[in-house]
């Protein structure tokens, strides 16, 4: 008899349960769809930043999130740094490499290979750069695409997530793993750190698409190393990478100042123009104005811009402006596949 009690008081309690719960969507879902419409989800950037501080003073025309840049590299030495004279009573551990076969029983040329293997190996030496918040963000990934894919369809990126302001960070819930870090080798000693740092720069090709990330450059590298960089390459995506994102010109055009001040050593510069489809229509006057600045970069011997969708570009040299020597770039024009078509 007990048990049938029960039995009949958990049916009651199952069945306000429901009633409730029913009651609850038919309240809810009004107040719900009024919330989606009048806020719809960010597809670009939709992670909460409310936290970051806003700078004025840094905020190109057109940008619409504000967060803080980069910290500057401080004045003071770095714990990688060799250290003043009588730190190594005052730091008993920094003591030199003197039981460390790789320093003791390899000549130089040999470390100095494992040292280029490790941070620009052979046949993959693209290291792509995006800023993050208050910091730049390196990853080296291989693209399985036999195709000769730009910076925006490589692997590394589809993972990332876009924020007006233009920085990115890595969704973290996607799957797959994550490319291991390259800084290892540099952080293991401070005579590997000496050795080997200059490959960092000089062997590698750094490969950049948004503006932000090329100007804080100066404020996250030291200046005598970034004019040590000899490969840059640009990847410029005219269109927008979603209907929340804005493309401005005016964020390239400031980053260029990088290029032309601080990258003196450049010797091989690749400037990709790229759209989402051949149908998509780019503003003459928006690509004038960016030759116009391309044109100013002269000390670099290997330059090339590049067009990746089907357009006549001799009315927009023209508009540029030829200058009495030519051109300090190469013109090539391609379409949407990554298939040449023309060179000037």
């Amino acid at each position: 008899m007990a048990a049938k009690k029960d039995t009949t008081a958990e049916k009651v309690v199952n069945h306000v349960k429901e009633v409730v719960l029913f009651a609850g969507i038919i309240i809810c879902c009004p107040f719900l769809c009024c919330y989606f419409c009048v806020n719809p989800p960010r597809f670009c950037g939709y992670k909460n930043r409310s936290h970051y501080e806003t700078v004025p003073s840094l905020v190109p025309p057109g940008w619409s999130w504000r967060s803080e840049p980069p910290e500057p590299l401080p004045r003071y030495r770095r714990s990688l740094s060799a250290p003043p004279r009588g730190l190594r009573a005052v730091y008993p551990g920094l003591k030199p490499q003197k039981k460390s076969r790789l320093f003791t029983q390899l000549t130089p040329e040999i470390r100095l290979r494992i040292y280029e293997e490790v941070l620009a190996p052979e046949g993959n030496e693209v290291l792509h750069l995006a800023s993050t918040h208050r910091r730049v963000f390196g990853i080296r990934c291989s693209n399985t695409d036999k195709r000769n894919i730009r910076g925006w369809q490589h692997a590394c990126w589809p993972n990332m997530i876009a924020y007006q302001d233009g920085t990115v960070q890595r969704e973290p819930k996607q799957g797959g793993r994550l490319p291991g870090t390259i800084t290892g080798l540099l952080r293991s000693c401070r005579q590997a750190y000496s050795e080997a740092i200059g490959l960092l720069y000089t062997k590698n090709i750094l490969q950049v698409r948004q503006a932000r990330t090329l100007r804080e450059f100066p404020l996250v590298m030291r200046h005598d190393r970034l004019a040590t960089v000899r490969k840059l390459h640009l990847d410029m995506r005219l269109s927008s990478y979603s209907d929340q994102c804005q493309w401005t010109v005016g964020g390239w055009n400031d980053a260029l100042h990088v290029v032309r001040y601080y990258m003196q050593g450049l010797q091989q510069l690749r400037v990709s123009f790229g759209v989402k489809h051949n149908e998509v229509v780019v503003d003459d006057q928006m690509l004038v104005e960016l030759l116009q600045n391309l044109s100013y970069v002269e000390h670099v011997p290997d330059f090339v811009v590049e067009f990746r969708w089907r357009r006549k570009v001799d009315g927009l040299l023209n508009q540029v402006g030829r200058p009495p020597d030519g051109f300090p770039f190469r013109v090539d024009v391609y379409d949407i596949l990554d298939q040449p078509r023309h060179s000037w």
